[in-house]
């Protein structure tokens, strides 16, 4: 998988929106990159609940992918908006997730 597109918001907390493309060509559209107590971070896509009005992730991965995910996009998010932005560690080729 690799990040198809970065798009910059910088609103509130939000700092940007990014897809996902499958070796295979399928599109998983919108991931946020956020700007958390902690630092930046990935949010999956999410659809508010009718029942109890809370936001349930769409998209599910295990942690060691979301953790990838998460270092891949945040270095390609500083990429596009010019910040300096460092992270410990990045996949094997710096922009692939392994799957």
């Amino acid at each position: 998988m690799k990040i198809s597109r970065m798009n910059i918001w910088e609103n509130k907390n939000t700092r940007a929106f990014f897809d996902l493309e499958t070796k295979e060509g399928i599109i998983i559209k919108g991931f946020k990159i956020v700007d958390g107590k902690n630092g930046l971070f990935v949010s999956f896509p999410s659809k508010k609940s009718k029942k109890d009005g809370k936001f349930n992730d769409e998209v599910f991965m295990p942690r060691e992918l979301r953790d990838q995910l998460n270092e891949i996009a945040i270095k390609e998010y500083a990429v596009h908006s010019g910040k300096n932005i460092s992270e410990s560690s990045t996949a094997e080729d710096g922009n692939v997730i392994p799957f």
